[in-house]
């Protein structure tokens, strides 16, 4: 059999030049590096939050574009190249008025918590591209990094390219335990800067933990399927920020307990944080105030208390922003910005350590 060279066979791995450097690619589905958060699904050709059979028993149609948005998605892999590229296809041209091309469409690189750089399209007309992410690193070290993928874009295609004569390598740091969220386009990431500025993202990062993002914009709803799909997942602790996507107060009132139930009934031992909505701007009668609205979920809470639940938490949401300037925490009122993003990781991710403290 006559020996052939990989780059004849797929053109993707052909030495790539980008400035005055010249990239070796790799695909992320081909290569040692640990890819977690989202899968490969083969009928949509594209990384994916949610299988199909839980989608169709979800029975919402908005659910199946928003589970290809790839909002907790991470590569982690080693590297000893002085610069490090990416070359990506996206799912679609995502351009929102009120959050940054850099987090709806990017990515971000980052090297034991520390940001290093980040990616997105140069031109929006093309959902591919490819550019540095990292330069001036170490050569005579591998290092391990992490890359967040876009919060509010799906990704076809994903290749890392290092300098010739590099080396790629999976994770050597091993294990995390893994913390599911679900809630609503917040929890999603809106409207982050950069994916790794997402609440969800800053906890797993500052506690060293696997991110489950089932945060789906507009359309969390408390569907029974969707609980069953988090308990299957087997995560080490949840949070549940479902609040805002209920439509009406009695919808609320009718999912959030049995939403949390079905949870708890599979997975008895493991840790739920149950946050009320991170702000206070009254809805109207039928949707209810913030007030109203917190209270049924901090009921869930209480009667799961009550019951004899040492592993359940409540989180305030409503106080969650509070500090200096408080309004300069969002973009709209509702969606946070980085700082929004921050003061409710502060705020979760302490009950996330004291979750995992006492259940160790």
């Amino acid at each position: 059999m006559t020996k052939m060279n990989i780059s004849e066979i797929d053109p993707n791995f052909k030495s790539v030049r980008i400035g005055e450097s010249d990239f070796d690619f790799y695909d992320v589905l081909e290569s040692p590096v640990q890819i977690t958060g989202v899968f490969w699904n083969k009928s949509e050709n594209c990384f994916s939050r949610l299988p199909d059979e839980v989608l169709a028993a979800a029975g919402n149609e908005l659910l199946v574009y928003l589970s290809r948005c790839t909002a907790g998605g991470q590569i982690r892999f080693t590297a000893d190249s002085k610069r490090i590229a990416l070359k990506f296809e996206l799912f679609d041209n995502v351009d929102m008025l009120h959050m940054p091309r850099s987090g709806s469409s990017g990515f971000d690189l980052f090297f034991e918590g520390e940001f290093i750089g980040k990616a997105w399209q140069s031109d929006f007309a093309k959902p591919q591209d490819q550019c540095i992410i990292a330069d001036n690193q170490p050569r005579s070290q591998r290092r391990e990094y992490t890359i967040n993928m876009p919060l509010y874009n799906g990704v076809r295609r994903l290749y890392i390219g290092l300098l010739p004569d590099s080396r790629l390598g999976g994770p050597i740091s091993g294990p995390r335990k893994k913390i599911c969220f679900y809630g609503s386009s917040i929890t999603q990431g809106g409207c982050a800067s950069k994916p790794g500025n997402a609440y969800t993202s800053m906890i797993c990062r500052w506690q060293n933990l696997e991110q489950l993002n089932m945060g789906f914009s507009g359309n969390a709803k408390g569907e029974p399927a969707i609980a069953q799909y988090i308990a299957s997942q087997k995560p080490d602790v949840c949070v549940l920020d479902y609040d805002h996507n209920a439509p009406t107060l009695s919808h609320l009132r009718t999912t959030h307990e049995p939403f949390f139930k079905i949870i708890r009934k599979a997975l008895p031992s493991m840790p739920i944080i149950i946050v009320s909505r991170p702000n206070k701007n009254d809805g109207n009668e039928e949707y209810g105030s913030y007030r109203q609205r917190r209270d049924v979920i901090k009921t869930t809470h209480d009667n799961a208390a009550a019951g004899g639940d040492k592993k359940v938490f409540f989180v305030d949401g409503s106080c969650i922003m509070d500090g200096p300037d408080s309004s300069a925490c969002t973009m709209d009122g509702i969606h946070p910005n980085d700082l929004g993003f921050f003061r409710m990781a502060c705020v979760i991710g302490e009950k996330v350590k004291k979750a995992l403290e006492i259940c160790n």
